[in-house]
């Protein structure tokens, strides 16, 4: 006996007065209610309403909602449970609903009792307290079993070998589908073999994606596959190893699963579908926005999706961009009560998850990101997945082009790959693609020369979104593991892929520090270099001007006299010294006394001016006194 059927036997016994069945097998949740109710001793008969049929076999006539709540109050002296099949649709009139509220009081007095089947949840305000919620599960091994059985009787007996594969390919379907795949399997391949399978793999697959918003994904790749990536494969070679029998009987639970967080095109998505492969279970791909963006039944779409994520376990979940799906739900993202609703139903699901689902969760924006998301016991670890370095990128490159039937030792990547800085996993792919399409484009082998032109044309995104990647990585600092090589010891704060921007940054260090060099007589006197009269010292760096109008010079002033003195003595005629060998010491020279790349000549001093001799004058008579203005003389 099923947990729902003893479930259901249960709230009968005790008295419930509605029961709400969520369900797409209608058939099937008849068949089983009536298995629960029927058979106990107490006489309870089963009464089956729809609107077509009435209230069958109390009063066919009773097609709708009020008429049906009336006639089961009639006649029959002994229980009565009716099961109303799509009755959600009735109780959208609020004088069905109304009617309903009236009679509960007179339920138990006269033991009856209503069974709602439907395929979504929709209860009146009123009737939220007094309905019990259950939702049908998908059949399980020894169900679907009975069917496989009852489609083999006139057909042979296969082996126990096939019949397992069988019934493992075609969990996760419900009572109808499974039908369908067993017989288009027969069909194709009575014995049950490798056909029999693939058919029934291949219904499964079309059905998930477009009931449940489930893709099976054919995950090949393994951890191997990856570039770089050394700490989450370490990591996940670790936990795979808790999937073993052995595993429960030592203690460890089941692992949970992992949150993935970083750049766009670093190989998220590829080490999702790693950790399938390394576990060797299927990989389903939950598609949500498409599951949220049912409306109303977005609530019921989400639950049956993790319902048959549940039911094919052993399994992983990929969740891709799980940021998309729960837009809105954070405090300071608009405040959607629908999807703040969705997101309390996948972290309780999370949380509470008995099954071996290994949920393997992406993301891009970290802001956008709930914190109830993040917190332990959702997810075993949350990693970072940064540009990669340069032995990653090296990898990379040597597993796409061994990918595509190229030898990696016949081209100079440690060059390549130094060339690359700041590249994703994506852009790395991108050059070597794009090296093969030169090359065939050329009618050669490709070489060397066409992955460094691709390098070199290539943008990559760092340069674009290089403030938003900083904020991504500051915030991964101290709240998520790196997913990339752990760094070596003496070395805190070095992110990987950061050795060609740090070689960038010592470039541009040394060329402003040649910039501002001293000259050798500035350097002998112990002084600092000259600074000229129109710039002026900033902790910065050198001082930047802005260019003037017209294209003028934005050099100092003295600056553009030195050239023109440069330049006048160029017309007349000098030449500058030939460089001296290397080897040779520098000859002893003479300090200079200015910047000019020449000693200035010095010059004699002019001869001062001689004064005119003092003019002649009469010799004196004796006896006669000289006049003021001869009395001054030399």
């Amino acid at each position: 006996m099923s947990r729902f059927v003893e479930q259901l036997a249960e709230l009968h016994r005790t008295g419930a007065r509605v029961v709400y069945v969520v369900t797409d097998e209608e058939e099937r949740a008849v068949a089983l209610c009536r298995a629960a109710l029927e058979g106990h001793g107490d006489g309870t008969s089963i009464a089956v309403w729809s609107r077509t049929r009435g209230l069958d076999p109390i009063d066919a006539a009773a097609r709708d909602g009020r008429a049906a709540l009336d006639a089961l109050f009639r006649g029959a002296e002994r229980p009565v449970v009716a099961l109303l099949l799509d009755f959600h649709l009735e109780l959208e009139d609020r004088a069905v609903a109304r009617r309903l509220r009236d009679l509960l009081p007179s339920f138990y007095a006269q033991r009856r009792s209503i069974v709602v089947i439907a395929p979504r949840l929709a209860l009146p305000e009123g009737l939220t307290g007094e309905a019990t919620v259950l939702r049908l599960p998908l059949p399980d091994r020894e169900e679907l079993a009975g069917v496989l059985a009852s489609m083999l009787a006139a057909r042979g007996e296969p082996t126990e070998q096939a019949v397992h594969a069988v019934l493992t390919a075609a969990a996760g379907l419900t009572y109808t589908q499974a039908q369908r795949a067993f017989n288009r399997a027969l069909y194709l391949d009575p014995g049950l073999g490798p056909a029999a399978v693939a058919a029934v793999l291949e219904e499964k697959q079309r059905l998930l994606a477009r009931d449940r918003g489930l893709e099976l994904v054919e995950a090949v790749e393994r951890p191997e596959d990856l570039g770089g990536l050394d700490t989450f494969k370490s990591w996940i070679r670790e936990r795979a190893l808790a999937f073993a029998p052995n595993a429960r009987r030592f203690g460890l639970p089941a692992p949970r699963g992992v949150m993935l967080l970083g750049v766009q095109g670093c190989g998220k998505s590829l080490a999702a579908k790693a950790v399938a492969g390394l576990l060797a279970v299927p990989l389903l791909r939950l598609d949500l926005p498409r599951v949220l963006g049912a409306g109303d039944g977005a609530e019921e779409g989400l639950a049956r999706a993790l319902e048959s994520a549940e039911a094919i376990a052993p399994v992983a979940l990929w969740v891709d961009e799980i940021e998309k799906g729960f837009a809105g739900s954070a405090p300071g993202q608009g405040g959607d009560a629908r999807a703040a609703r969705l997101l309390g139903s996948f972290s309780t699901w999370l949380q509470e998850r008995r099954s071996p689902v290994f949920v393997v969760a992406t993301a891009n924006d970290v802001t956008r990101l709930p914190p109830e998301l993040l917190r332990r016991g959702r997810f075993d670890e949350l990693f970072f997945v940064d540009l990669p370095d340069l032995d990653a990128r090296r990898a990379i490159l040597e597993l796409h082009l061994a990918k595509r039937g190229r030898d990696p030792a016949q081209y100079e990547l440690a060059a390549v790959a130094q060339q690359c800085a700041d590249y994703s996993g994506a852009e790395l792919e991108q050059v070597v693609v794009g090296a093969l399409h030169r090359a065939y484009a050329l009618g050669r082998e490709v070489e060397t020369q066409d992955l460094r032109r691709l390098a070199q044309d290539l943008v990559p995104l760092y340069r674009t979104y290089e403030e938003q990647i900083k904020a991504l990585r500051e915030w991964a600092r101290g709240r998520a593991r790196v997913a990339g090589r752990e760094a070596a010891p003496g070395s805190e704060g070095r992110r990987p892929g950061s050795d060609a921007t740090a070689a960038a940054a010592r470039g541009r260090a040394a060329t402003a520090t040649r910039a501002r060099r001293a000259t050798p007589s500035e350097a002998r006197a112990g002084r600092g270099p000259r600074r000229s009269r129109g710039s002026r010292r900033c902790r910065a760096g050198p001082r930047v001007r802005a260019p003037r109008a017209g294209g003028a010079s934005t050099a100092p002033a003295s600056a553009r006299r030195r050239r023109r003195a440069r330049g006048g003595a160029a017309r007349a005629g000098w030449r500058a010294p030939p460089r001296r060998p290397p080897g040779r010491p520098r000859p002893a020279r003479r300090a200079r006394t200015g910047p000019r790349s020449r000693p200035r000549p010095r010059r004699a001093p002019a001869p001062a001016a001689r004064r005119p001799p003092p003019p002649r004058q009469a010799p004196r008579r004796a006896g006669t006194r000289a006049s003021p203005a001869r009395r001054r003389g030399p």
